[in-house]
């Protein structure tokens, strides 16, 4: 599957808890106070059980590691830090979701301009002319978006219409994904509400 990043919604009163745990016990008697599921056996948390998952910022986000590696753990005891080494659980900023808006925004603008000037696109033959090159990336993302729009990509459109679920689409192209990613930016409970970057 890969390491993917995901942006969640945690209850401020549990992020508070999660920060005043220093062991391992402490962490699970965080997740039993709050009906989380946990491992038993193991005394396992993992901390993508925690808050509600937002956005699935996907594999190898280079946002995502950008914000992992600067914003601070939700963990503060060392012990924890260790043991959930392998996961990602940072607390983020209002500021640092505009930055993964912006990173898709300007994402965008990098594929549109691609576009225009398709000289580096390994797909396509470098002996073709300039305009060949041009027509023919155009075309293939003429092509790209039928078959989207037509469901070809796993039965899976670009918009969202089940009612059980709030997303307005679960396309992973960046020029649909930057609507949702707006869509949980406005209707945030910031009052009430952490943003937590979980990585696993």
């Amino acid at each position: 599957m890969g390491y993917r990043h995901y942006l969640y919604a945690v209850p401020k009163k549990q992020v508070a808890e999660i920060q005043s745990c220093k062991t391992n016990e402490d962490w699970i008697d965080f997740a039993k106070r709050h009906e989380y599921r946990y491992d038993e056996d193991d005394e396992w948390f993992p901390p993508y059980r925690v808050g509600k998952e937002l956005y699935e910022l996907g594999k190898y986000s280079e946002i995502g590691f950008k914000l992992e590696s600067e914003r601070p753990s939700l963990f503060t005891s060392e012990e924890l830090k260790e043991r959930y080494s392998d996961d990602g659980f940072s607390l983020l900023t209002k500021d640092d979701f505009k930055a993964v808006i912006e990173e898709y925004r300007q994402k965008i603008i990098n594929w549109l301009q691609s576009l225009l000037n398709p000289e580096d696109d390994p797909i396509i033959p470098s002996k073709l002319s300039k305009e060949e090159r041009k027509h023919l990336a155009i075309e293939h993302e003429i092509q790209d978006k039928i078959d989207s729009w037509s469901g070809k990509y796993f039965g899976i459109s670009p918009i969202d219409l089940d009612e059980s679920r709030e997303r307005i689409t679960g396309d992973w192209s960046y020029e649909y994904a930057i609507f949702e990613l707006v869509r949980a930016y406005k209707a945030f409970d910031w009052e009430n509400d952490d943003l937590v970057l979980v990585g696993w």
